[in-house]
């Protein structure tokens, strides 16, 4: 998702699509762990899909908006 798109969602949509990420991250890396994904190139756009949001995240709020 580029930042231009994050941009226009809420502070609340937001944080609930970075915990989203999260947890597909965490369950990514379990599992290349065990069996190595088809793609693993994946964990790095999001790992860098999770940074974005989290920037986006702490601008929004350093705004107050």
């Amino acid at each position: 998702m580029k930042a231009s798109e994050i941009r226009t969602h809420s502070i609340e949509q937001i944080q609930n699509t970075l915990e989203i990420q999260k947890r597909k991250y965490q369950q990514m890396r379990f599992d290349h762990h065990i069996m190595p994904l088809k793609n693993p190139i994946d964990l790095r756009y999001t790992r860098r899909d999770i940074a974005r949001f989290t920037t986006i995240l702490h601008q929004k709020n350093m705004r107050g908006s």
